[in-house]
């Protein structure tokens, strides 16, 4: 059975983003916040996560659709869209919503908050932020007037409104950054605090670097949640400060040769067994079964390419496990030691892997970016076939209930 997502990842983002621009130029008129959605539009519970963006089309003529329309709801619906966001798992246009309007409970202050800043401004952009990073930054209004509405869709998640210089207006979550998960010394700045007041500090939350830093390779946010997979994937990098380790590393994966990626291979290889025997040693009286399995064995490929230091960790999981596929790998999730290496990965199939890295990736990236991308929604059938109520409205599909995206 295949794994549902509950929340984007970086490809979804891209996605997105690219379908969000369609709806540039909209004027917001007004936010709703989840405690007034209906249940079927958000998977948060309490909806103090949520918020339902109005956005109407100014170029639209309401004569012209009232003329065209058959009842006044399809009129309403060419006027206006309505854009979903829930802090930490999506964000979507969506037509099945309930604003509220009826609500006798207040808007949350942060709702309010938005309603005083960015009523009748326009949506002038959206861009993804970093390098396929899970963070988007939505831009209301241009010049003086501008503010940003700052979206992040790893860890606990937060909703950040700005203005145009980036400084915080108000803001779903206050937390810190340790300023040397980036600049290597606490000590000179001490922590970068998340809060009103501050400017958002963009080269923590993503991995965009300053210029300071440009020639240090980025690594992602320290604060993001990972998979599994990419937890085992960050306890291979370990600690920067191994200096065997530092040393060996000259360039990304990607601009490597199929002889020196296997090489890089075998030294990461060589790292992870070092470091598993060094923890079996320290804990061998304990008779965690869960936690030697985890310090047992080898690793597959997915895990070492899902490390910051192999240049392709952006990818995300979904995008290398294909290019794994692609390459000729039929089983990513295979894992090889030191020893078992050159028999179960030889060179060569490192050099069929760097060349689906580098045609793969950016092929699949610039589809989403340019709109090309397709998708799939998956539903089954109800039932009770289509109650009486829905058909006497006529209300699309539904006759389908709808599975979550994969």
């Amino acid at each position: 059975m295949v794994k549902q997502k509950t929340r984007f990842d970086g490809l979804d983002v891209a996605a997105m983003v690219n379908q969000t621009r369609q709806i540039l130029g909209h004027k917001l008129a007004n936010v709703y916040d989840g405690l007034a959605l209906s249940a079927s539009v958000s998977g948060d519970s309490s909806g103090k996560s949520t918020f339902l963006f109005k956005l109407a089309n100014p170029n639209s003529s309401n004569a012209n659709d009232a003329t065209n329309a058959k009842d006044g709801t399809e009129s309403k619906h060419k006027n206006r869209s309505m854009l979903l966001i829930e802090s930490g798992v999506r964000f979507h246009a969506t037509t099945f919503y309930t604003t509220g309007d009826n609500n006798s409970s207040p808007p949350s202050q942060f709702a309010m908050k938005l309603r005083k800043h960015l009523r009748n401004l326009r949506l002038e952009n959206v861009t993804q932020l970093g390098n396929l990073d899970r963070v988007v930054d939505f831009r209301f209004g241009s010049g003086q007037n501008s503010h940003h509405v700052i979206l992040e869709l790893y860890g606990l998640g937060n909703l950040i409104l700005t203005d145009g210089q980036y400084s915080i207006l108000a803001l779903l979550r206050v937390h810190d950054y340790e300023a040397s998960a980036k600049s290597g010394s606490a000590s000179d700045i001490g922590d970068v605090k998340v809060r009103v007041g501050n400017v958002y500090p963009v080269t923590f939350a993503t991995t965009l670097v300053s210029q300071a830093s440009a020639s240090v390779p980025a690594p992602p946010a320290s604060s993001i949640a990972r998979s599994e997979e990419e937890e085992l994937a960050a306890e291979l990098e370990g600690s920067e400060s191994n200096e065997n380790k530092a040393s060996a590393i000259k360039k990304y994966l990607i601009d490597m040769s199929a002889e020196e990626a296997n090489q890089w291979v075998k030294q990461e290889l060589k790292f992870h067994q070092e470091k598993a025997e060094a923890l079996l040693l320290s804990a061998s009286t304990n008779t965690n079964k869960s936690q030697k399995k985890k310090k047992d064995g080898g690793v597959n490929a997915k895990m070492l390419l899902l490390q910051p230091n192999s240049g392709v960790f952006h990818y995300g999981p979904s995008l290398i496990e294909h290019c794994l596929l692609v390459s000729g790998m039929n089983n990513p999730n295979s894992k090889f030691t030191l020893d078992s290496l050159e028999t179960e990965s030889p060179p060569a199939q490192w050099g069929k892997l760097l060349d689906a890295l580098r045609v793969e990736g950016p092929k699949v990236i610039g589809n989403l970016n340019s709109g090309n991308g397709k998708g799939h929604i998956l539903y089954r059938e109800k039932a009770n076939g289509i109650s009486s109520d829905a058909e006497k409205n006529k209300i699309p599909h539904s006759d389908k209930i709808f599975d979550e995206y994969q």
